[in-house]
């Protein structure tokens, strides 16, 4: 059994959520990024096995099946286009992982899917309020440390007389979102188990927020207590500082024997 009839089987069963992915993705092009690198990784892994394979695939269905019967229920109860599409995606990733890999993904797969949807607005409303009182907090304290007086009341901070907002980038969910990618797909190449990828995850959470934390008071410190001018570029080039200093602090944790061994890496 070859997976390219099923495949061809499950877009056609799909058809209305790849229809409303395109087009969701036609208006909002860089929220289509995540799930681009998230299926050109897939791809990467499961195409060169099955390009490669001679023997016949032994594809397991009732997953695959139990997966379009949810889409065609979900369809049925006009559930949001967004979880349908989650469903549609991720029936299409799983068959040709299994076909290729002879073997059920591994746990990080399923967040990578999800995570690659185009969730990040849902996510800065669940989430954006709650990181950005934590950011706010620790700001604060990262400053009390340095000897500037900074008072915090709810999002609301106040420094050298001046009051600002922490408005919704300062909650780093961008950051925090991009970070959980990444793991993610580690997770996937080195078939994390579920507890390692818990605790790659959690460690990720803590990096994303200690990172985002440092960004923000580094603004306020430069703004408001040295009194630089802020030129345009400031915010860009502090946050793509505090993302690549977070990179390399989760690349280093992951990295260590001590925290996280891979159990398996896909050749």
């Amino acid at each position: 059994m070859h997976p390219f009839p099923l495949a061809a089987i499950a877009v056609l069963a799909c058809w209305d959520s790849w229809r409303w992915t395109v087009h969701r993705l036609t208006q909002s092009p860089e929220e289509g990024l995540s799930l681009l690198f998230t299926l050109a990784l897939l791809a990467a892994l499961s195409l060169p096995r099955l390009i490669k394979r001679s023997q016949p695939l032994r594809i397991d269905l009732v997953p695959l099946t139990a997966m379009l019967a949810l889409h065609a229920g979900l369809n049925a109860a006009n559930a949001p286009p967004i979880l349908q599409s989650a469903i549609a995606t991720t029936a299409l990733a799983y068959l040709f992982y299994r076909a290729a890999h002879d073997m059920a993904p591994p746990p990080a797969f399923w967040g990578l899917i999800a995570l690659s949807m185009p969730v990040l607005p849902s996510l800065q409303f669940v989430l954006g309020y709650p990181l950005r009182v934590v950011s706010a907090s620790l700001t604060v304290t990262l400053l009390n440390l340095q000897g500037v007086p900074i008072t915090r009341d709810g999002t609301y901070v106040t420094v050298a007389g001046e009051t600002a907002q922490f408005d919704a980038p300062c909650s780093g969910i961008a950051m925090l979102w991009a970070l959980v990618l990444v793991t993610l797909m580690a997770a996937v190449i080195t078939r994390l188990s579920l507890a390692k990828l818990s605790l790659a995850l959690l460690l990720t959470v803590t990096v994303a927020i200690a990172a985002n934390a440092l960004r923000v008071s580094s603004l306020l410190y430069a703004t408001t207590v040295l009194g630089t001018s802020e030129p345009p570029w400031l915010h860009e080039a502090v946050g793509l500082a505090a993302f690549a200093v977070s990179a390399v602090l989760l690349a280093a944790g992951l990295r260590n024997p001590w925290f996280i061994v891979p159990t398996r890496v896909l050749p």
